[in-house]
């Protein structure tokens, strides 16, 4: 059996490429293959058993001869050395011991934090084993990345791997890419795989290093779909679209893959409209078995126009796990008429369950209190009356209405009651409104002359307005502007100083496209009737955020300073420094964060945030160290003589510009095991000690 077993299937006879010019490629004539070799599982297993214990070595000669004194062959060789880096570079281990770089450790401990490559590692091991080991530099493909150059490249960011040579005959190996699995496969996929599976994943510079019998160009590697391993376990016949990009026709696309296992999808907005906590897109994605035995056609559905990710799982047998197998990039130029999220029997079955059960209610059972609307939707720029004229009035109505029993009063369009969420979050009114975004849910108040900032994503939509309260009957309608063709629309106003500070709601109506009449869409419960203690709503000249005025917990700021705080840090670890920030925020400090204070330019939000701020905290980490931006911001703290405060958030130990940069300084260890409550209080100590310092 060969080495790369897993991938399975016999190779395209030799002729003109007929279909996908990757996948029904073929190797060229120097080309070889782990499926050449016959080397067994336990075999493979023996060997690893052995880099297991391999122990420690100050030189490249004594740790190669320990790990080649079990082998019989070239390719054995060359695997051990292969399974050594995967083996070491998991671990997650950093020797602190003094070590140069030309030993296996200081050269393992410089690629680890990227100043030097898998590829170069690899081959400094097989030169000192004698065996021929050459470096390949080109794009790679990667399911995992999503960096700014991978989306500018088509999905492949430069990389470098290895080109090996066995008898004569060239082979490709990565160990750079195998590391993006969890656990080591054994065998490896990356490892002297299939020259037509590794050309999915890389583009060298030379096309002489693809070792295919057709070269492929820059536009056909980078159009083809980013597939998994366990792509190539499926007949070539089973995808049907190896294009990575599939458009939408009338807002729909259809994907059909050939499998009899469970099929599991997943999709993700592309565009940072739609990236929301809130935002489900699960339901946009719709599985049918056709009528073709072993085919299943997946639909999706996109809410907006944009670009999304759709990644695809399949069910194992074996281990009833999934297992990823390629992910498309969904093209959506056009939205569907009706672009709701697709319903599952389950759900269709509890709603009708649920309406029978509201029918045998009796009607003489109590109601909960609704909100009140008005009865009629009109565009005209005087406030809009509300049905009733005592609130006997409009709770009688609000209780026919629920009852089914439609009041002359109300339009038709309003039957549809809303359907129940949290308090965050907005009813809709109608089924293809569920997914609308809202950026600001809510205002802190709805006290007299409170400013309420609005910014929602609706689709086919061609007017929008939002219905603040008015009076004790009446509503004010603040209309939406959109820039963007009727995607995103904006719009704020202040509460009328009418006599009534009591009514909470808000309603947003809007006209959808190829209609006239105005509909119900959403309905907000935006505040709490009383402002906070210590915040004023009565300086009408600011068009400040709600969120950012000052109550009486925020802690006093140091002179020359609108931040306390800004925190400069990598991608890797937002999520723990939003959770930083929101406990920063909530014991009265006021941080600087790029996610919520960006404008303008990057460089010139960067310096904006390092000036405006007392203290910047640096949370440091391998990606902080490498990433240019971040390494920009702590230099220029440091010039601008600001005050820092490290955190330490992985076990990486700084030892290049960082550490000359807080060097002598405390840093709070968020990396280390225990409770996040305990670092967020010494980081407050922290704080607090630096605060005094520049107070003197």
């Amino acid at each position: 059996m060969g080495l790369v077993c897993s991938t399975g299937g016999e190779l395209p006879i030799s002729g003109p490429v007929v279909g996908c010019p990757v996948c029904d490629n073929r190797p060229s004539e120097q080309a070889t293959w782990a499926e050449q070799f016959q080397v067994s599982q336990e075999r493979l297993q023996h060997l690893a058993r052995w880099n297991e214990q391999a122990p420690f070595f100050s030189t490249f000669e004594g740790l190669v001869d320990y790990l080649t004194g079990q082998t019989t062959s070239d390719v054995e060789r060359f695997w051990v050395l292969f399974h050594w880096i995967q083996l070491e570079c998991r671990r997650h281990e950093q020797t602190h011991k003094p070590q140069s770089e030309d030993s296996p450790w200081g050269f393992l401990r410089a690629v680890q934090n990227r100043t030097r490559s898998h590829a170069e590692l690899y081959k400094k091991l097989c030169r000192t084993a004698h065996l021929k080991c050459k470096i390949v530099s080109g794009l790679c493909k990667s399911i995992a990345d999503t960096s700014e150059e991978a989306s500018v490249t088509g999905g492949a960011s430069k990389s470098s791997w290895n080109e090996v040579t066995i008898n004569g005959r060239r082979g490709l190996v990565d160990c750079g890419l195998e590391l993006d699995f969890e656990q080591i496969r054994i065998p490896p996929f990356y490892f002297l795989s299939q020259p037509t599976h590794f050309a999915t994943a890389h583009f060298p510079d030379n096309k002489s290093h693809q070792l295919l019998e057709v070269n492929i160009t820059l536009e056909q590697f980078q159009g083809h779909v980013n597939c998994f391993p366990h792509f190539f376990g499926l007949e070539k016949d089973a995808i049907e679209n190896h294009s990575g990009d599939v458009s939408t026709n009338d807002g729909i696309a259809v994907l059909k893959l050939g499998t009899t296992k469970p099929v599991k999808c997943c999709l993700q907005s592309s565009d940072r409209i739609t990236v929301q906590s809130r935002f489900d897109l699960s339901k946009h994605v719709k599985q049918l078995r056709t009528s073709v035995d072993g085919q299943v056609a997946i639909i999706v559905r996109p809410p907006f126009l944009g670009r999304y990710k759709l990644k695809v799982w399949l069910q194992d047998e074996k281990s009833d796990t999934l297992l990823p197998v390629c992910r498309y990039t969904i093209v959506c130029g056009k939205v569907a008429k009706d672009c709701s999220p697709f319903k599952s029997d389950a759900e269709s079955h509890q709603r009708t369950y649920q309406r029978k059960k509201k029918n045998r209610t009796s009607t003489s059972s109590q109601e909960p209190t609704k909100p009140t609307r008005p009865s009629s939707i009109t565009w005209s720029d005087e406030p809009v009356a509300s049905p009733g004229k005592s609130r006997s009035a409009r709770r009688r109505l609000q209780k026919d209405k629920y009852s089914d029993q439609v009041s002359s009063e109300v339009a038709p369009t309003e039957n549809m009651p809303p359907v129940e969420g949290n308090a965050d979050y907005p009813k809709t009114y109608k089924a293809w409104t569920r997914e609308c975004v809202l950026y600001r849910p809510k205002a802190r108040t709805l006290s007299k002359g409170a400013l309420v900032k609005f910014k929602l994503a609706v689709p086919h939509i061609n007017r929008l307005a939002v219905l603040l309260p008015f009076s004790e009957d009446g509503y004010k309608k603040v209309p939406l502007k959109s820039r963007d063709g009727g995607t995103t629309w904006k719009g704020k106003a202040r509460v009328p100083n009418g006599d009534d500070a009591e009514r909470r709601y808000v309603f947003v109506v809007g006209t959808p496209n190829g209609t006239t009449e105005g509909q119900y869409l959403l309905e907000y419960d935006i505040g709490d009737r009383n402002p906070p203690e210590g915040e004023s709503m009565e300086d009408h000249d600011n068009d400040l955020k709600l969120h950012d005025l000052r109550d009486s917990r925020l802690k006093p700021l140091p002179d020359g300073f609108t931040y306390h705080i800004m925190i400069s840090y990598s991608w890797a670890q937002q999520e723990v420094i939003i959770k930083v920030k929101e406990h920063l925020n909530k014991v009265g400090y006021r941080v600087w964060l790029d996610k919520d204070e960006m404008g303008g330019t990057m460089l010139e939000s960067m310096a904006r945030g390092v000036r405006s701020s007392a203290i910047v905290i640096i949370a440091f980490s391998e990606d902080y160290v490498i990433s240019d931006n971040c390494k920009r911001e702590a230099n220029f703290a440091s010039d601008q003589k600001r005050e820092i405060v490290p955190l330490k958030m992985t076990t990486y130990y700084p030892d290049n510009w960082l550490g000359m940069l807080i060097s002598g300084k405390y840093y709070v260890d968020f990396s280390s095991p225990g409770p996040l409550d305990d670092k967020l209080k010494e980081l407050e100590f922290q704080i607090e000690n630096r605060l005094k310092k520049l107070a003197q």
